[in-house]
Parts: structure tokens; sequence; C-alpha cells
């Protein structure tokens, strides 16, 4: 199995586990029914999925039960714009819950689960989901705590879709056990100004949508761990300044940095085969773009381009152009730079004092396994003789 194959299995095996723990069918084919404080359904199981709070209390606890049936799910958008909550209380019953089941509950600030519950748990304030018979999963962070910073305890292992949507943080700390970062995880998160790695980390996934919104962020280091940065990651952060990519990455996904309207430098490590479509559109302070050897493909306004909305068009910026190695070039890049009218230099590669410790480790190991197999050669002719 190569390389190329094992990612799409990885990335295809994340979205199923993001979508089957904490998610369920529509309830399309089921009658709305209501009391005093909740819109429900009730399953063809005889479960019952809460869909919409009625009510105004500001400590809330969700019923195990109503009309003698348990209720197991907690459906999208439950307690939506109830400003007014404070905590949540969550029985022992609940199984299910949806991600942005506390949109808009901007004075949330306590989880309770009853201690009886084995599917949910609160760490560090956070609603935890289990997984693989740990509470591994960062499913909600709640949206009244008014912390600027949050450390994610270490041990987990994923952080939901919407989990810190709109969250008031300046400063997250990850943990070295997080692989994955939900779809919109961080999304709308307009004070986060930096975002602290793990140096020794296991993080291989950022989900679609994870930064977008976040008008405060201004550099980011993807770790080199990380082999999927998928589309719309950074939509929209209009402070992002610098990004250095992974090495382990593949593709530059659609729209990853559309509207990133400071964003000048971005580093693309060897390796990386594909640009792909409006990947930098609308990036007004990106001028110049180093693209390495390895690419193999870029695509429409993939680079140099901004939209007009109004006019549904494209625009090249006047100002643009793109780099290769003169020692070794994409000529894809080139190809690209011809086709748009958009200038093609060539440049000689600086070497950064690590690179160049690494080139003399490189020769030194070379010359010292060139005497080795001399001597064995020479060994290995006498014993013949």
């Amino acid at each position: 199995m190569n390389k190329k194959t094992q990612k799409i299995l990885s990335m295809l095996l994340t979205i199923l586990l993001c979508t089957s723990l904490f998610t369920f069918s529509s309830l399309s084919g089921n009658a709305l029914q209501n009391n005093s404080e909740y819109e429900y359904t009730v399953l063809e199981d005889d479960t019952v999925v809460l869909s919409a709070y009625l009510g105004n209390e500001t400590d809330v606890v969700i019923p195990g039960e109503i009309d003698g049936k348990t209720v197991t799910s907690l459906f999208h958008y439950l307690f939506k714009d109830k400003t007014e909550i404070e905590s949540i209380t969550i029985p022992s019953s609940i199984s299910t819950i949806n991600a942005g089941f506390i949109d808009g509950c901007t004075s949330l600030k306590t989880f309770i689960v009853d201690a009886n519950n084995s599917n949910f748990t609160v760490k560090n304030n956070a609603l935890f989901g289990k997984e693989e018979n740990a509470f591994t999963v960062l499913v909600q962070y709640p949206y009244g705590l008014t912390n600027s910073e949050y450390t994610i305890p270490e041990g987990t292992k994923r952080i939901e879709e919407n989990a810190f949507d709109k969250a008031e943080l300046s400063k997250i700390i990850v943990p070295s056990s997080l692989v994955t970062i939900g779809n919109y995880a961080f999304y709308r998160c307009k004070k986060l100004t930096a975002i602290q790695f793990a140096a020794k980390g296991k993080l291989k996934t950022i989900a679609s949508g994870a930064f977008s919104d976040c008008s405060a962020l201004i550099e980011m280091n993807i770790p080199k761990t990380v082999s999927f940065l998928a589309s719309d990651v950074f939509y929209g952060c209009t402070s992002l300044k610098k990004v250095s990519l992974s090495p382990e990455m593949d593709d530059i996904y659609p729209e990853t940095f559309r509207d990133c309207t400071s964003l000048s430098e971005v580093d693309i490590p060897a390796g990386i085969m594909h640009i792909q479509y409006g990947a930098f559109l609308n990036c007004s302070s990106l001028k110049v773009l180093l693209v390495p050897y390895s690419v193999t493909r870029m695509e429409d306004h993939c680079f140099g381009y901004k939209y007009i909305k109004e006019q549904n068009e494209y625009v090249k910026y006047p100002d643009v152009k793109l780099q290769g190695y003169t020692e070794k070039y994409s000529e894809v890049a080139a190809g690209y730079a011809y086709y748009n009218d958009i200038p093609f230099e060539k440049i000689k590669k600086q070497y950064s004092f690590a690179e160049i410790i690494e080139l003399i480790k490189e020769i030194i190991s070379g010359f010292i396994l060139s005497i080795r197999d001399f001597f064995q050669s020479i060994f290995t002719v006498n014993v013949v003789k």
C-alpha cells in the first residue's frame, strides 16, 4: 500500500469516526411532539430525541424521561440562542449529542454530567465523550467562560465539530495526544491569536474550516506530523500573516487560505504535490509564492487572483510572481505562470544552518558507508581466496 492510499484510507476512517459517535440520522418520518419545556421526537425504539428547548431557566436540568420514555439524544441547536442559560445538567440516559446543541448560549459556563452516565463526562470545564472505552473526545467547550487561555487536557485525541465555535479565547494549548481537529472546531474564535502545539505531538488531521474566521490569528506553524489539512481551514483569517506547512502533506486543498488578506509569507515544503482551486484566492498581500519542485498540479485561480462576487469575475493581481529553485524547480509552476501571464523567477536555494548540518550528516554517513562497503568487499575477496 503506497503513501497516498494510506492517507486516503486514514482520512476516510477519521470522517467515519467523527460522524458515528455523536450524531444520528434525520428525524424525518417521526412526529414532532412537545410539552411545556421541549419539542421532541419519539423514535421507533421508544427512545426520545430532544430537538428544541422551550423554557427560560438559567440552570437547565435535562430530563431522563418524558412520558415514561427514556431520553437518549440531544439534537442540533437544541438550546440555540438561549442566552440566559448558565448551566446544563445531563442525565445518565444520554448517549448521543449532536454538534451545535448549545449554539448561541453565550452565558453557559458549566456542564454537569450525572455520575452514572457512561458516555459523557466533564474535564477541565469541557464536555467529553467516550471512544475506545476512554473519555478522549472533546465534544463541547462552554461558550460563556471568559478565560483568555485554555489547555486541552492531555489524553484528548479528537476535538469534535464546532467544539469551540465563537469561544472568547486568545490562546489554545494543544496536548501531544491530539490526533484530529474536527470540522469548524475553532470557527469564529475572533480573539484567538495563538495556538501552542506540543513539541512531539501526534496531530494528523485538521478538518474543514477548523480555524476559519479566526480573524485575530497572526501566525500558524502546522506541526510536521499533519498529513491532511482540509479545505477552508483558514478561510477568512484576515490577520494571518505567516504560515509554514507540513512536509507530510500532499495537497493544499480548495480555498484553504481564501480571504487571508494579510497573508504575505507561505512556506511550502518539498513533498506537496497539488495546489488546488482557489487555495490562495483573495490573498491580496501574497505577492510571491515559492513553489517546490514536487508540485505536479496547480489548479485554476489557486494563486494570484481575486474574485469579484458582484461581477462573478476572477481578476489577476498585477504585482504577483511565482518562484522556483534554480537547482530543481516545478515545470508545472512555470507553466501556470506562463498561461496566467505571471512572472516566474528562478532563485538559488539558501540553506539554513539546520539544513547545512543535515547535509553534512548525510555526506559523513555516506562516506562511512562507502568505507565499510570497501573493507567488506576486500574481506570477502580474501575469504574466497
